[in-house]
């Protein structure tokens, strides 16, 4: 296998891990808003493992839930 053959599918497996990576943070951070609306975020904290303010974060940057609780899409 030539190294550009090599370097072309290393960048694929690269692309597609990064977006699996990204879906996985929209649905952690959809759960945690849903999560959110019946919890206290401390609690939340303590349960997963991820600080207050990155919750915070990961439900303000990455969830693709409106006020109403459908979905949106998100601009990369």
């Amino acid at each position: 296998m030539s190294t550009n053959m090599a370097l072309v599918e290393a960048v694929q497996h690269l692309n597609k891990s990064e977006e699996e990576y990204r879906k996985a943070r929209e649905e952690v951070a959809n759960l945690l808003k849903k999560a959110a609306e019946t919890q206290q975020v401390t609690n939340l904290s303590r349960l997963t493992g991820i600080n207050r303010t990155t919750i915070y974060w990961l439900i303000n940057t990455w969830s693709t839930l409106n006020e109403n609780g459908s979905s949106r899409s998100r601009s990369a």
